[in-house]
């Protein structure tokens, strides 16, 4: 018995290590290829831009015609089976410890602390960083986290999270529009003969240009305008834009906004980090051999190693990546399915895609309804940076001692301003103070008062911590109060700015039964129903307000949608199953 136990341990000693070898890709120098003992490391981890396709593929450049031991590390499900959509895993995190360079194409990561103190040691080591696409917002961590400081969105010490603060820039914005304008880059004239740049030409990406604003200590490399389409030959588009960052309008590509740029950063211990950054970087992109061979040239330049004049930038292997968006993924494979002389396999056919109320987390599917989130990131949504995220699947407005707000701000829904329709969606309102005092609200048929803090006015669905709002007509900036949960009112016209005469239209919903369909702290089945001059709300079946609304002045008929944040003491709001559904007058 005794005799048989031991080769059953070694055997299964033998299987772990075989899969954990297998949680990664390492790739040695050939036969006849100089190796260069130096180990490159690309961290591949985004939803979108395929980059568990596009790293391998550089991978094998480097190691195969280039001579530098290169791995690559996945997002993997328990199965072992790559999920670019499983934030929270970057098994082989250890490879971190002898990375000479790091090349990263992450987005949202949310990582364990084991595999995220490898990065920050190797980050704090010194090690140089070249980083693709939404390396630029590559950490999403909860406020209270450790790394809390390197999320994308981060206030404070390092407002806008490592993005910004080590590689130059975080999320801004789509400066072109996504998958229907492309991007030629440009050479800055200050960088022509750069030695980054030796044997880059014709730089083409089918993505889109980011909005982006690096540091004055950056070295600007390449531009990209913004074309008319999605071909390398289209004319460069001439609109002009509003800049996020401070709302003054321009021409969007007066000047072109900087697609690649190098920096040198000294960093918290001391030493310095030599850093490429470039916003083009999604796997078509990297079908361009003047984008490949900037990748290439950056890993000489990062090492100090003397650039070639043309590095051979030949994919190893063939190369043809999915088109990049959410759910697009090749499903079932595995990092040895990128193994040198592989064709990658096409995956796992994927399931058909579920209902759009489902898309967004909801149970069944509702006939007429349009999701309007995700589920998984803020696309679609745009509110003041550092108080906006997504946590388990919810868009999260969240305020704390530290990071506070002096007006009310808000989430503006950007797909239109509706007028007739339903809008259900389910919230939660956490007080995270000693009085236990939190507001919020949802406003529809609203504007915009200040696009640089996200004010609105408007109609609002008022909630609050307690529930003596909750549920009742409110109106932001405007005319306030006009009546209390569960009445059916007439709000008459009024000259000016006096306030509205209000005609009691109707039994009010009890007190009892506003009391029980409201449950503070927990989550709550909100429905806005506006048709016509009539607004009816409803929280969880129970009617909360039916109005009336017969001044033509001040009664919106349609506007925009928007999720408050409410000034006052720390708390958390939180938002789901947002969708709606178009209505007849």
């Amino acid at each position: 018995m005794a005799r048989s136990v031991l080769p059953l341990l070694i055997l299964s000693a033998l299987l772990a290590g075989t899969a954990a070898a297998q949680s990664t890709l390492v790739l040695n120098p050939p036969a006849g290829v100089a190796p260069k003992n130096q180990h490159v490391v690309l961290l591949s981890g985004d939803e979108e831009y395929r980059s568990e396709e596009s790293l391998p593929m550089l991978a094998k450049i480097l190691s195969q015609r280039h001579g530098y031991r290169t791995t690559v590390l996945f997002a993997l499900d328990p199965d072992g089976t790559i999920n670019p959509d499983n934030q929270q895993s970057l098994p082989g995190s250890e490879a971190l410890a002898t990375a000479d360079v790091i090349i990263m194409a992450l987005r949202f990561r949310n990582w364990p602390d084991a595999a995220m103190q490898q990065f920050v040691d190797a980050y704090l080591r010194g090690v140089p960083l070249i980083a693709l696409r939404t390396s630029t917002h590559p950490f999403n961590f909860p406020p209270d986290s450790q790394w809390a400081r390197y999320s994308w969105n981060s206030a404070a010490p390092w407002p806008g999270g490592f993005g910004k603060h080590v590689l130059g820039e975080t999320w801004v914005s789509h400066w072109g529009r996504h998958k229907v304008e492309a991007t030629r880059a440009v050479i800055e004239p200050a960088a022509e003969g750069e030695p980054l740049l030796r044997g880059v030409s014709d730089v083409f990406g089918n993505s889109d240009v980011y909005e982006a604003y690096p540091p004055a200590d950056a070295r600007i490399l390449l531009r990209g305008l913004v074309l008319k389409g999605m071909s390398p030959d289209d004319p460069p588009a001439d609109y002009t834009k509003k800049r996020k960052t401070d709302q003054q309008e321009q021409g969007v590509n007066a000047p072109a906004m900087p697609v690649a740029w190098t920096r040198l950063h000294r960093n918290e211990a001391g030493r310095e980090n030599r850093i490429l950054t470039t916003t083009l970087g999604a796997a078509t992109d990297l079908q361009n051999e003047g984008l490949r061979r900037l990748i290439v040239n950056g890993v000489y330049w990062a090492l100090g190693s003397e650039v070639p004049a043309r590095a051979d930038v030949r994919p190893v292997d063939p190369y043809t990546p999915l088109m990049y968006g959410f759910k697009g993924y090749r499903i079932g494979l595995r990092p040895a399915d990128y193994a040198l002389g592989r064709t990658v396999p096409e995956g796992t056919p994927r399931p058909p895609p579920r209902q759009p109320a489902a898309a967004a987390g909801a149970t069944t599917a509702e006939s007429g309804f349009v999701p309007l989130f995700n589920g998984r990131d803020l696309t679609g949504w745009e509110g003041l940076r550092g108080f906006w995220s997504v946590r388990d699947g919810a868009i999260t407005g969240r305020t704390t001692a530290d990071q506070t707000i002096a007006a009310n701000t808000f989430l503006v829904w950007q797909g239109g301003t509706p007028a007739d329709f339903e809008l259900r969606l389910s919230v939660r309102l956490t007080a995270q103070n000693d009085r236990n005092q939190a507001n919020s609200g949802i406003q529809y048929r609203s504007r915009v008062l200040d696009a640089a803090t996200y004010s609105v006015g408007g109609y609002q669905a008022d909630f609050d911590s307690a529930g003596r709002y909750a549920g009742m007509l409110y109106e932001e900036r405007g005319r306030g109060i006009v009546m209390q949960p569960g009445e059916r009112i007439v709000i008459h016209p009024a000259p000016g700015t006096e306030k509205p005469r209000i005609e009691r239209a109707g039994e009010p919903t009890g007190a009892a039964a506003l009391a029980a369909a409201y449950r503070p702290g927990e989550w709550n089945d909100f429905v806005i129903r506006a048709q016509g001059n009539r607004l009816r709300h409803f929280i969880n079946g129970v009617l909360t307000a039916d109005v009336t609304d017969l001044d033509a002045v001040r009664g919106a008929k349609s506007g925009v949608i928007a999720l408050q944040l409410h000034t006052g003491p720390p708390m958390t709001v939180q938002f789901r199953d947002v969708r709606l559904k178009p209505l007849d007058n």
